[in-house]
């Protein structure tokens, strides 16, 4: 499913770590690329600070918004291709279209879905006091979220574990 870590190839690696909100994508995100002396890519860095503050206002993000964040997101991407940097992506990948317009960007790209249970997803989202999306967003996030089809090879992942046994699960799964 994923190819083997070849430091010595040519071609830049992508990681994408996704999920809704409350799924971890940037704790493990951050980790993993630690784990990996990859760089670590957020794309909640690339909203616009009127999607951020709709978002924490509870308004979800038109399509229109969504895609203009997510060519942010590929020209940055672009960028660390043309330099041959390793990269962890953590990104909701709540639509297909953009899963797939960042898995084409050239890298050899593993993708893995972070899911859990609702009540974890809410209870991890009510924890957190540094992030823009509250906890209403959940049920808007996971009607959203595309189902992942087999062809897109996206590993699914468990969260209903700690942190660094995640990572721990990844990097095997990435080596395998």
């Amino acid at each position: 499913m994923h190819e083997s870590l070849d430091p010595a190839s040519p071609q830049a690696r992508l990681i994408l770590v996704m999920g809704v909100a409350g799924s971890g994508k940037t704790t493990i995100g951050k980790r993993l690329a630690a784990r990996l002396a990859y760089t670590f890519i957020d794309a909640d860095d690339f909203h616009t600070s009127e999607a951020v503050a709709r978002m924490r206002s509870g308004v979800p993000l038109s399509d229109e918004m969504r895609d203009e964040w997510i060519e942010r997101v590929a020209a940055a991407l672009a960028e660390h291709y043309r330099q041959r940097t390793n990269c962890v992506l953590a990104f909701s990948g709540l639509r297909a279209r953009h899963r797939r317009r960042l898995m084409q960007l050239g890298f050899r790209t593993s993708a893995f879905l972070l899911s859990g249970e609702r009540r974890l997803l809410a209870q991890r989202i009510a924890g957190r006091h540094d992030h823009f999306m509250p906890a209403r967003q959940l049920p808007r996030q996971l009607a959203t979220m595309e189902p992942v089809q087999a062809s897109e090879n996206i590993a699914s992942v468990d969260i209903d574990a700690e942190p660094d046994a995640i990572v721990d699960a990844l990097v095997a799964k990435l080596a395998s």
